[in-house]
């Protein structure tokens, strides 16, 4: 009994086998590349179920990396290094034209797979500037959706936000339609806005200029849609923003922010702008709204607060406007930065 009792102690305390993962990665020219941020996923990466961190690692300045993973399976490999201008192949869209990955096989006779990695090469820029055709203003927030020609199911969606208009947008390596849209406009299709879906195809490691040229929406017609547009007395002012203060810092998870302002005479409801970003501490870069499902909407609040949840541990931007009985948007007020650490 006590033999058998002492063996199953062993097995439930064996220790586990650990497997690795390694490779050397390479760009499209055979060089080493270091610095590249690459991942294995299991077989089940696609799965909208998944929901477990992803093993990921650098790679060394020899290009030369290694990957520890919790347990056997085929993985697929990706790579991150869009710092160079090679988007991440976790997105399908920016995968290789025929969409396949590298794999690998990990299990207790493999411990310890080796796989070459050789990335695409950069990826083209689509640059341009978005303009309301009746003020010749630029159009600051417009979303963008690019999609695969030849396979229209693999799309992806990216918003771009500037006072200026401008945008620069990453292409796939294949042909991709574009649809463009922004409030209180006509959806712009195509190259030329023709309405129709033609394919573009940007060459790696390079640029295309596109002017995108929006029509406002019967409704839209008569409204101030830019800050540019709006006229002090006419447009009410700027709700003042009561907190966060601005640069705030939240370590504390999970995310539940809210904001508050002060209210503002005639006015029947609120609105609120939220974006995540990309970067470093409190520098916001490419703001892309925050669209969170079973976060209450935006728009319409009634209240001067508004508590959300934000998408991760890194930094986002918020302001805020007052909206009166014709139904008139006001001045928003400044940006509000806010980094989580967690």
């Amino acid at each position: 009994m006590f033999y058998l009792i002492f063996s199953a102690v062993l097995t439930l305390f064996a220790v586990q086998p650990t497997y690795t993962i390694n490779g050397q990665i390479e760009d499209n020219t055979g060089k080493p590349a270091g610095g590249v941020r690459v991942c294995a996923v299991a077989e089940d990466f696609d799965s909208p179920n998944l929901n477990r961190p992803i093993a990921c690692s650098k790679s060394n300045p020899q290009g030369a990396f290694s990957i520890v993973v919790d347990k056997a399976s085929t993985y697929q490999i990706i790579y991150d290094d869009a710092a160079n201008g090679r988007w991440p192949t976790y997105l399908p869209f920016f995968r290789p034209p025929s969409g396949a990955l590298p794999e690998v096989a990990v299990d207790d006779g493999n411990v310890s797979p080796w796989v070459t990695i050789s990335m695409l090469p950069k990826n083209g820029l689509l640059v341009g500037r978005s303009v309301d055709t009746k003020t010749g203003l630029p159009v600051e927030s417009v979303d963008f959706t690019m999609c695969h020609a030849g396979n229209p199911q693999v799309c992806w969606r990216t918003s771009a936000k500037s006072a200026d208009g401008r945008f620069t947008l990453p292409a796939p390596h294949a042909p991709f339609t574009l649809r463009v849209k922004a409030a209180g406009f006509d959806d712009w299709i195509g190259p030329n806005g023709e309405q129709k879906e033609t394919p573009i195809t940007v060459a790696p490691d390079t640029k295309i200029e596109l002017s995108v040229y929006l029509k406002r929406t019967a409704a839209a017609a008569d409204k101030s849609i830019s800050e540019n547009e709006k006229v002090k007395g006419v447009n009410l002012p700027a709700p003042d923003q009561l907190s966060p203060e601005n640069d705030s810092v939240f370590d504390f998870y999970p995310r539940q922010t809210v904001l508050k302002w002060s209210p503002v005479a005639g006015a029947v409801s609120y609105g609120v702008e939220v974006d995540y970003c990309e970067g470093r501490e409190k520098v916001c870069v490419n703001p892309q709204p925050l669209r969170l499902l079973n976060n209450p909407s935006a728009s319409g609040i009634t209240s001067e607060t508004y508590e959300f949840r934000f998408v991760g541990a890194q930094p986002g931007r918020w302001r805020v406007w007052a909206v009166d009985k014709e139904g008139r948007e006001g001045f928003k007020s400044p940006w509000r930065t806010f980094v989580y650490l967690r």
